[in-house]
């Protein structure tokens, strides 16, 4: 079966156009592709996630991908469309459902005034539109640090929070200008070559294939089965408060990975991942604080409430052929108008990969 096949015709795609659909695929495409590449980079350079380090690039951004977007004559419905699309991508990247409810208003809410502006100047609109969606966007934080710290006391990461506030603001208009030149310069420039007189077809095939294509494992039970094992890690254990129950949980999910056969490799990453974390939010506790209590619990919140949900994710992006996945979406009825381009997005994933390794290619000739 192909995608086409799973998400069905485009029947139920009311209020857009064909042409609309597909340029929200492609916007939604360099959102999850940049922000995904954006946040392992700093990630891997910081040996943890830090949302303040890659807010301002993520913020760049999402204003060019909306920049481009709007600035095609674009309906504001297609910006709600965009966060809807997105917001779904990160329930399955991440299993976190509260941030595709939080991405979908905030591109409502910026589509919504973006329309009220665009009466006086449309430019002025997808200015004020991009900066909007931005800062809105980040209104997961609150959610996040709350279960992140175990009860909320922690001072840093609302520090870290608020300092965002000035780079989404400013982030998201700048890109929203870079944008403007880009697409300026390409129609005043229609014949120049992206690749700067480098020659692609020299660059050996075996450069971009060094790693092996993960197993996946087909069949619509088997989605079924690691898409509802990513949601309720993000939910279960951040409601429940017994140090027994978060542990059995935190145990469940390890053997759960061990059984699907996670690669060791992600498994080990994933570990050192959240225990840097740890250690880098323990320290700050411990000086803020100065009591060791916190370290401790601090230790159940990362180890073991943050574990399941890192793990099944994992699983999730790893194991799941994107035919299987888009099944269970519409078996969900979950509409057409949203399938449709998240389809787009799953199917330009590969390539998107394969771009990526002949970026650093031609780099490497430079």
């Amino acid at each position: 079966m192909t995608l086409r096949q799973a998400v069905g015709t485009p029947d139920g795609a009311r209020g857009f156009t064909a042409s609309e659909i597909g340029r929200v695929g492609r916007a939604a495409t360099m959102m999850i592709v940049g922000g995904f590449a954006i946040v392992m980079g700093m990630t891997v350079a910081l040996g943890h996630y830090n949302s303040l380090v890659h807010s301002g690039p993520k913020a760049v951004l999402d204003g060019v991908v909306i920049g481009l977007l709007m600035g095609q004559r674009c309906r504001w419905r297609c910006l709600a469309l965009l966060g809807t699309v997105y917001g779904l991508a990160i329930v399955v990247q991440v299993g976190v459902p509260y941030l595709a409810l939080v991405l979908a208003i905030a591109a409502v809410v910026a589509a919504v005034m973006g329309r009220g502006i665009n009466f006086f100047s449309r430019p002025l609109a997808v200015l004020v539109a991009a900066a909007c969606y931005e800062w809105l966007a980040g209104f997961g934080a609150p959610i996040k640090i709350y279960f992140a710290t175990g009860d909320g006391r922690e001072p840093i990461p609302w520090f870290a929070w608020l300092a965002e506030w000035p780079l989404r603001l400013a982030g998201a208009p700048l890109g929203v200008f870079l944008a403007w030149r880009w697409t300026a310069r390409r129609r005043a420039n229609p014949n120049e070559s992206s690749e700067n007189g480098l020659d692609v077809t020299k660059i050996s095939s075996k450069h971009l294939s060094r790693r092996s294509t993960p197993t996946r494992v087909p069949g619509m039970a088997a989605a079924s089965l690691r898409l509802s094992a990513s949601i309720l890690a993000c939910i279960v254990p951040m409601i429940l408060q017994g140090w027994g129950w978060i542990g059995a949980i935190a145990l469940t999910y390890l053997l759960y990975a061990l059984w699907v056969r996670l690669d060791w490799r992600l498994l080990l990453g994933a570990a050192g991942t959240l225990f840097f974390g740890w250690a880098i939010y323990a320290g700050a506790s411990y000086l803020w604080h100065q009591d060791p209590q916190r370290i401790i619990e601090l230790i159940r919140t990362f180890i073991l409430r943050w574990a399941p949900v890192t793990l099944a994710s994992l699983v999730l992006v790893s194991q799941v052929r994107a035919v299987d996945l888009l099944r269970v979406l519409r078996a969900l009825h979950l509409s057409p108008v949203v399938l449709i381009p998240f389809a787009n997005v799953l199917r330009s994933l590969p390539e998107a990969s394969r771009d990526v390794h002949l970026g650093v290619q031609l780099l490497r000739q430079r």
